[in-house]
């Protein structure tokens, strides 16, 4: 029994669309605890380290929203957006799997524990990430594109 390739990319598609979701949470809780969590006299978000562990977390949520809203515009244009798909999937994946690390980075121990909510999207991207194809399955499925356009 096969599959409909067009209803696997629109559940992909909504795939990442909660995983940038997901990210925006993750981004809100860590600066909102690095403005209240103090060291050595300060919030630890006056740090630069802390500040730059941030701005990637941001990055990395700006360019998958990007990449999602772009293959969803398609879809919902009934252009044809296998490719769009895949990268945005592929995407998506990596960047919410930084934007947790880093945020974990950002809140040490506390992150992992049960009465912090953290933990729960760290979960939350390792079985989004598989879901609809993980990282790899999109990216080869990019070099077939590419392979079929030459």
């Amino acid at each position: 029994m096969g599959y409909n390739r067009e209803v696997m990319e629109k559940a992909a598609i909504a795939t990442c669309a909660l995983m940038v979701g997901g990210m925006e949470r993750v981004l809100d809780l860590t600066v909102s605890y690095a403005k209240d969590r103090n060291a050595f006299g300060h919030p630890i978000g006056a740090f630069q380290a802390i500040q730059h562990r941030c701005a990637d977390m941001l990055m990395a949520l700006e360019t998958s929203r990007f990449s999602t809203y772009q293959a969803a515009w398609k879809i919902s244009q009934g252009i044809p957006a296998s490719k769009e798909v895949a990268i945005a999937k592929y995407w998506v994946n990596q960047a919410y799997n930084r934007v947790v690390f880093s945020a974990h980075q950002v809140h040490g121990g506390i992150g992992f524990t049960e009465d912090h909510v953290l933990h729960w999207y760290t979960k939350r991207a390792r079985a989004q990430g598989f879901s609809y194809g993980d990282a790899n399955y999109h990216l080869g499925h990019l070099v077939e594109i590419s392979r079929q356009s030459n």
